[in-house]
């Protein structure tokens, strides 16, 4: 086992990936995670949360379910130096001695020494920014926004902020010939006419020279001056950390073909840290990889950085974006692949709840009800009114099963509670009393049968074929078939008692779907016994929360699989 003291500076998309990799092959004795935060950001998606179509905790990952492991030591603090020759970190809180050092600190926004841009404009870089944003749009949803900067940040929370809030007048500002500059042409005029079409105003070649209270002052254009209630600056960037660089320069880091700072090897950067011109997902994690498999092999065999830009995802709104990939996409299928691209991040890293508040987030309650499939899976209603549907509904297959407990012909001349609680000869948990409708195992005349059908037959006269040969696979024998018809039993009694209790309704539910269509396909249900589909179907929306057992479940289920309160 090593014990060098790896230290890595930054929990974004970077500093996690590095320090998963290095876990996962157990060589070395502790690794230390510094970060000023006890989460891990979506820091791409920090539009959705500005224009307020998510909220914030959407894209928030907690460390502790991200890196749940003794070996990790999670430091919070704020690092304000780093000492290259004495190898030491020091914060706000403390200092922490490293031998191997890797930054993963990301970017932060770089103003070019544009006046005013620092003191009198807003970024989006941080949870912190998006939020500020979000307050100003709650109070001025018919304001003036101006965007310094066309590239990714600025074009996908222009076309945020006006998918939430149609209003507002928007203007992107870009001092070079078209927006999205470092993208292909056909992708430039492409997201241009979207934009466009929504009424966002496009200047291009129009540099800013200065911010004020009031707006922006421009050069290269007819206007010199553009009014604004509100500026954000999204218009480059440079690395958090500039070790090497002289102040007041955007200039990263000095790395080798291997990450490492040139003057001191034992340090690397990684991320936006040491390519912020390049600050995008994969480049943290491409770069991540490459420093952790050249701290797994040594100093033997160094691998150079060698990215592969497989392709970009815009998000323009909810409901709208292109991708850049092999096969390129645009609108809907776009923000379907996107949406599925972070899914799949956030599960990897995160696990199964967090995944869940992912989803949930953004297609059931996101907080303007804003999604990838409009309103349509975003509706919020009152579940009290479907606590009389989960009762009636539990009460029938509840007493579905007791009839099959007691025998159907006891059930029929049943009178008082004593005969109600009498099995006769024909219940279906008596050995040798096979009542399954499969002509291979019995007679099919079974009274059961015959009373779900009703008075105007089954719905199915004859078994489906495929459905013939799985139950022959299932059950080839009688006793095999009696296993399973006591099976039947206990799960309607299971779907009756979970739905009165209120207890696993979603569960319940779905049991209660998949009998009936069995049913269905095996002949013993009519048409009368159709609406138990739709039934079911609307009580796997929450239906056991109200004066129910899962008001108690659910919430503990959430914190033992660590997902956000629904």
């Amino acid at each position: 086992m090593n014990e060098s003291r790896i230290v890595i500076l930054g929990a974004g998309y970077a500093g996690i990936r590095l320090a998963r990799r290095l876990l996962a092959e157990k060589q070395y004795d502790r690794l230390t995670l510094i970060d000023q935060n006890d989460h891990h950001t979506l820091i791409t998606n920090l539009h959705e949360v500005a224009s307020g179509r998510v909220e914030p905790q959407t894209l928030e990952i907690p460390l502790d379910h991200i890196l749940e492991h003794a070996r990790v030591e999670r430091i919070r603090d704020r690092i304000r130096s780093i000492d290259l020759e004495s190898r030491i970190l020091t914060g706000e809180s403390g200092s922490y001695p490293y031998d191997q050092l890797i930054i993963a600190s990301g970017a932060v926004p770089f103003f070019y020494g544009v006046p005013g841009a620092q003191e009198h404009s807003l970024t989006l870089n941080t949870m912190k920014d998006a939020l500020s944003i979000r307050q100003w749009l709650r109070q001025n949803p018919d304001g003036r926004i101006v965007l310094c900067g066309a590239g990714l940040t600025g074009v996908e929370l222009a076309a945020d902020l006006k998918a939430m809030a149609p209003n507002l007048a928007v203007t992107l500002v870009e001092a070079r010939d078209n927006i999205l500059p470092d993208l292909p042409l056909p992708v430039q005029e492409k997201v241009r006419r979207k934009l466009e079409r929504r009424g966002i105003r496009l200047m291009t070649a129009a540099r800013v020279t200065e911010v004020c209270e009031s707006g922006v002052r421009l050069e290269g254009c007819p206007e010199a001056e553009l009014q604004a209630d509100l500026v954000v600056w999204t218009s480059g960037n440079r690395a958090a950390f500039r070790l090497d660089a002289p102040q007041g320069e955007a200039a990263e880091p000095i790395l080798d073909d291997a990450l490492r700072l040139r003057s001191h090897p034992e340090v690397c950067a990684v991320g936006d840290g040491g390519d912020p011109d390049w600050a995008c997902v994969e480049n943290g994690l491409q770069s991540a990889d490459l420093v952790a498999k050249n701290l797994l092999t040594g100093e033997g065999d160094i691998h150079s950085y060698q990215p592969s830009r497989r392709g970009l995802m815009i998000s323009l709104g909810p409901s709208d974006g292109v991708t850049t990939t092999r096969i390129p996409l645009s609108g809907w299928p776009a923000v379907v692949l996107k949406f599925l691209v972070d899914l799949y991040y956030v599960f990897s890293v995160g696990g199964l709840g967090s995944a869940a508040n992912y989803f949930t987030g953004h297609l059931v309650r996101p907080a303007h009800g804003r999604t990838l499939t409009g309103r349509l899976l975003s509706s919020r209603g009152q579940r009290f009114w479907l606590l009389p549907l989960r009762l009636y509904l539990g009460g029938l297959w509840f007493l579905e099963a007791w009839k099959k407990v007691i025998g159907p012909a006891q059930f029929a001349k049943a009178v008082s509670a004593r005969d109600y609680l009498t099995v006769g000869s024909d219940s279906w948990l008596r050995p040798g009393n096979l009542q399954v409708p499969f002509a291979w195992l019995r007679d099919v005349d079974a009274v059961s049968s015959a009373t779900m059908a009703g008075t105007n037959g089954p719905v199915l006269e004859e078994l489906p074929v495929w459905y013939e040969a799985l139950m022959r696979t299932i059950m080839p024998t009688p006793a095999l078939g009696a296993f399973f018809q006591s099976l039947l039993v206990w799960a309607e009694f299971a779907v009756g008692v979970g739905l009165i209790l209120g207890l696993a309704v979603f569960l319940s539910a779905l049991l209660s779907f998949a009998l009936t269509v069995n049913f269905f396909l095996s002949g013993v249900a009519g048409w009368q016994l159709l609406w138990i589909l739709p039934a079911s179907l609307a009580l796997l929306g929450g239906a056991g929360r109200i004066m129910g057992l899962d008001a108690w479940l659910i919430p503990w289920i959430h914190r033992q699989l660590k997902i956000d309160s629904l």
